[in-house]
């Protein structure tokens, strides 16, 4: 292995494994980087948590940040602060074991046994737990079989231990279906917009103001420095040339992985939809579905089909006449999925009930399952191969490229010698980077160093491998002159002055509707303009008026018929309502929800008693952090 090293000292390839080792040094403090306790991260009521338990925690963890946020980097890390949470639930931990065995709370060898033996993993093929499997999947994990055990009873013990703090945790039916109609309670609202476009004439904006604003608000009207690239690719995508795959190589790869060329069977169809939710009364539903019927009888053809889905389709695709393209089994409502499927390419299917009303199916073509034809797949298969053969590439021609770099060629040249394409991108914010190729936080902060015409003479990596980066031109920060924004402080200042006569007026009419003198004449001024909102919760998103969580929980205490006392603002203007009717979840729905409500409310409780519990038990304990370095800090 060192003579590999030694032979390849020069390679990319060996200069990445020494850095990620310095990197692996720095991070977790091993060698001369730390002090005699660097073993130790931190201690709880003076029990250590060792270097190697946080190590090992931080991996399990990262691991499954990675499959929940793929893209996370370092960087994403660093702002949820990480570390910190690692070492939280650590801490944690040790709380709680040492409240166990202040409990007298263990965990027998026996019920450890047990626990394993009913791991589906560890057993044979007539179902029984088997110890020589057993043995091989845990040594091939890294671990011994005691290792294994001593975390799968600390793991029974923690979880016996957080049941226990939980007990107490209980939700009664009636708790929970108050609980549930407060939440799922709707209301509707009359309401009286008065948008601010109805006042902008009668405001006047004085030169003074604009200057004000433009000096307050120099830094949004700052240009960031700008840069454009020059850039190599090496990824395997990128070094893909389909015409370097023959024809023999092509169909060798199709006839050895028929899988990878398989068509799922397909539908390609249009619809018209009527809505009619399942919630929706029984006259409407059935109104939807007459309609429908009446629509399918003037319809013959595709093109009269399109035609009808544009005038009266209440579906996204209305506008491209319906048009849903093709779709597989598993891709659509069941109802309408076995209805297009059903029915012959050039037919009309419907109408058809689904959870968002009632369809109108055009059946425009089918293709069946099966492996696609050579021909069809081709242009997949050269690319695949293609893909395939230049993966092999990709450090050979990285090194030779940093090699060229060194010795002073220029991107284009080194381009042009290695065949591979010269990329360009910008310009962009310096600050941001390009949004191709993509790169870390720390990749941006490398390239703002350079200046026009330097390359970086180490490739920064990217998804699926690396890339060469050229600085190929940088633009100063600046401020656009007034001039260019003018308009644009002029109209916010006026719309921000037209905001508060709307928001005078509005408060004006509310007061007159709550004056017995003047509420009838009020009340003939505003009559043609009142609307009514659709249904909305105490969560404060009113339709048409976007989220006011203050004008909802008004609503929800008003009396029926009754105007608000005071006007409200949305983005639209300043508006006055009144409660137009309230209405609680139905005990059908309760019956439906009541289940997993119940379950819900229950976890929410074991939560908050587990949490009061930690904080109490944090509050009393003794926590010193011994190695900072290891948090970043």
């Amino acid at each position: 292995m060192l003579e590999v090293i030694r032979r390849n000292a020069q390679s990319w390839g060996v200069k990445l494994l020494f850095g990620i080792i310095v990197l692996v040094f720095v991070f977790w403090g091993v060698g001369s980087f730390t002090d005699s306790n660097s073993n130790v991260v931190a201690y709880v009521n003076e029990t250590p948590i060792t270097l190697d338990e946080y190590r090992q925690h931080y991996e399990q963890r990262l691991e499954q940040v990675r499959r929940q946020m793929p893209e996370a980097d370092e960087e994403t890390l660093r702002q949820m602060g990480f570390r910190r949470q690692v070492l939280n639930e650590l801490v944690d931990e040790k709380l709680l074991r040492q409240k166990a065995s202040e409990y007298g709370l263990r965990v027998p060898d026996a019920e450890v046994q047990q626990a394993i033996a009913e791991i589906p993993a560890f057993r044979d093929q007539n179902g029984r737990f088997d110890r020589e499997i057993y043995k091989k999947l845990i040594l091939s994990q890294g671990m011994t079989p005691a290792q294994f055990e001593a975390g799968y009873r600390s793991s029974i013990l923690m979880q016996t231990m957080t049941d226990y703090l939980v007990t107490p945790a209980v939700v009664t039916d009636e708790e929970a279906r108050e609980i549930f109609r407060y939440a799922r309670e709707e209301a509707r609202a009359d309401y009286v917009l008065f948008p601010p476009g109805e006042y902008m004439e009668s405001v006047k904006v004085e030169e003074k103001d604009v200057q004000a604003a433009y000096e307050e608000q120099r830094e949004r009207f700052t240009v960031p420095a700008q840069a454009e690239i020059a850039y190599l690719e090496f990824t395997p995508e990128a070094l893909a040339d389909p015409a370097d795959v023959t024809e023999e190589e092509a169909r060798r790869a199709y006839e050895n992985n028929p899988d990878a060329y398989t068509r799922q069977a397909r539908v390609k169809a249009r619809h018209i939809l009527l809505r009619a939710p399942d919630d929706a009364s029984g006259e409407k539903a059935e109104q939807a579905e007459a309609r429908l019927e009446e629509i399918a009888a003037r319809i013959d053809s595709a093109e009269e089909f399109a035609a009808a889905a544009k005038e009266y389709s209440e579906g996204p695709s209305a506008p491209s006449g319906g048009d849903l393209g093709w779709f597989p089994r598993g891709s659509m409502v069941e109802s309408f999925e076995k209805a297009a499927f059903d029915a012959e390419p050039g037919s009309l299917v419907g109408p058809v009930r689904t959870q968002f009303g009632y369809h109108l199916i055009w059946v425009e073509d089918r293709q069946e399952a099966g492996v696609l034809p050579f021909e069809e797949a081709e242009l997949d298969v050269r690319q695949n191969v293609a893909r395939d053969k230049a993966a092999g590439k990709v450090t050979d021609l990285l090194d030779e490229a940093i090699a060229r770099v060194a010795a002073g060629e220029s991107l284009e040249q080194v381009a042009e010698t290695l065949g591979i394409g010269l990329r360009h991108a910008g310009p962009f914010p310096q600050n941001q980077g390009p949004s191709r190729p993509s790169l870390s936080q720390e990749a941006v902060q490398r390239l703002s160093t350079l200046t026009p015409g330097d390359t970086l003479d180490e490739p920064l990596s990217i998804e699926g491998g690396y890339t060469l980066v050229q600085l190929t031109s940088q633009t100063p920060s600046k401020v656009r002159p007034l001039e260019e924004v003018r308009e644009t402080i002029v109209t916010e200042l006026k719309r921000k002055e037209a905001m508060v006569l709307a928001e005078e007026e509005a408060a004006s009419v509310a007061a007159a509707l709550h004056d017995p003198q003047k509420r009838e004449r009020a009340m003939e001024r505003i009559q043609d303009r009142i609307k009514t909102t659709e249904a909305f919760t105490r969560q404060g998103f009113i339709p048409g008026l976007g989220m006011n969580e203050r004008f909802a929980a008004a609503v929800f205490v008003a009396e029926e018929g009754d105007w608000l006392d005071e006007p409200y603002l949305s983005e639209r203007g300043a508006f006055i309502a009144r409660l137009s009717e309230r209405t609680p979840p139905t005990d059908a729905e309760w019956a439906e929800a009541k289940q997993s409500f119940i379950q819900q409310l229950k976890q929410s409780k074991r939560q908050q008693l587990y949490q009061g519990f930690m904080s109490e038990l944090r509050g009393e304990a003794t926590i010193e952090i011994a190695n900072k370095r290891v948090l970043g800090e």
